[in-house]
């Protein structure tokens, strides 16, 4: 059997995949043999479709990856403020020393057990920097404001 359209639920296995799912795991939750899971994929639409996903996933942390970069002296000039303050939280002090020291290169090293970020990991880390300026910049708005 041919696949020559991607039905609603082919477009969830595919974002599924995309986000590091194990097909095992795709298969039980949607009630199919892991066999039609690996046939599905193997179908030339899917496989497109599974490119064209990616394609936008690259492009996206792209964007997100400009976005940090150029808002990086910012948030540099928050954390230095925030690190000179004495009247800030301890715990947001000691996580801004954290960062300065980590950009500084004197961070916490790899061990043996250091594996390298997958795509997604990626993604989600791009994420929480991206979320972690968004509230740098309202408390600085805050701060302007009190």
């Amino acid at each position: 059997m041919t696949i020559t359209q991607l039905s609603p639920r082919h477009l969830e296995i595919a974002r599924r995949l995309l986000i590091g799912d194990r097909q095992k795991v795709i298969a039980a939750d949607l009630s199919m043999s892991e066999e039609h899971l690996c046939r599905l994929t193997k179908s030339e639409i899917f496989q497109q479709h599974m490119q064209e996903l990616q394609q936008r996933a690259d492009e996206n942390i792209f964007d997100v990856i400009e976005h940090m970069r150029s808002n990086a002296e910012k948030a540099a000039h928050v954390i230095t403020e925030l690190l000179a303050d004495d009247a800030a939280p301890a715990g947001a002090r000691l996580s801004a020393a954290r960062e300065v020291l980590r950009h500084a290169g004197h961070g916490q090293q790899a061990g043996p057990e250091y594996q390298p970020l997958t795509f997604e990991d990626r993604i989600m880390l791009a994420e929480m920097q991206l979320e972690s300026e968004n509230a740098i910049t309202r408390a600085g708005e805050y701060k302007s404001y009190g």
